[in-house]
C-alpha cells in the first residue's frame, strides 16, 4: 500500500508538501522568528509570544468562504478571548495588502501576519499545499504551546480554545 504513494510524491513535493511537514508540539518552545504584518510593521513573534497567552492561527486564503466564517467567529468571540487573556494573531500566504482589505471588509480586531514566503508556516509545521497553509491553530504561554488544533473548525474555535483552558497542563 505505501509504495503506491511514492509515484505522486513530486506531485507533493512540487507545491511543497512533504511527509516530514510536523506540526510544533504542545511543550515546545516557539521559534525565533520575524515577520511583517499586514500595515508592514516587523513583528518579533519569539518576542511578542514569549510572555500571556496568545492564540496563532493559520488559515488558507482570505476572502474565501471557510476563512471568512473562522475569521469572523474570533472578531465575534475577540471579547470573550480577551477576557481569558488571550491575543489573536491570524497568519496565511496572502500578501498584506489582501489581508488589510480582508481585516477592513470585515472589521477584525486583531493582527494579521501575510507569510507569503512561508517561513512562518514552516517554523509551526504547517504544511503548505497547493500554495495554501493548511488551516491549523495554537495556543501559546510564555512562549511555550500548551495547546493545539490541527483539525481547527472553523465556526466555534473560540468555544473549542475556551473550553479547552480548564485542562491545560503544559
Amino acid at each position: 500500500m505505501l509504495m503506491g504513494l511514492f509515484p505522486i510524491m513530486p506531485f507533493f513535493k512540487a507545491f511543497g508538501f512533504t511527509p516530514k511537514d510536523q506540526p510544533l508540539p504542545v511543550g515546545a518552545h516557539v521559534p525565533p522568528i520575524a515577520a511583517q504584518d499586514a500595515d508592514g510593521n516587523r513583528v518579533e513573534l519569539g518576542e511578542l509570544l514569549r510572555t500571556g497567552m496568545t492564540y496563532l492561527y493559520f488559515f488558507p486564503k482570505a476572502g474565501t468562504p471557510g476563512c471568512i466564517l473562522q475569521a469572523c467567529d474570533l472578531r465575534d468571540g475577540f471579547a470573550r478571548l480577551q477576557e481569558a487573556g488571550i491575543r489573536v494573531i491570524g497568519v496565511s500566504k496572502d500578501s498584506a495588502e489582501a489581508q488589510q482589505r480582508f481585516r477592513e471588509k470585515r472589521s477584525l480586531p486583531y493582527l494579521l501576519l501575510p507569510d507569503t514566503d512561508g517561513k512562518v508556516a514552516r517554523a509551526f509545521g504547517v504544511p503548505i499545499v497547493f500554495g495554501l497553509a493548511l488551516r491549523r491553530s495554537y495556543l501559546i504561554r510564555d512562549g511555550v504551546v500548551v495547546w493545539r488544533d490541527l483539525h481547527t473548525r472553523v465556526r466555534h474555535q473560540v468555544d473549542d480554545l475556551l473550553a479547552a483552558l480548564p485542562n491545560l497542563t503544559a
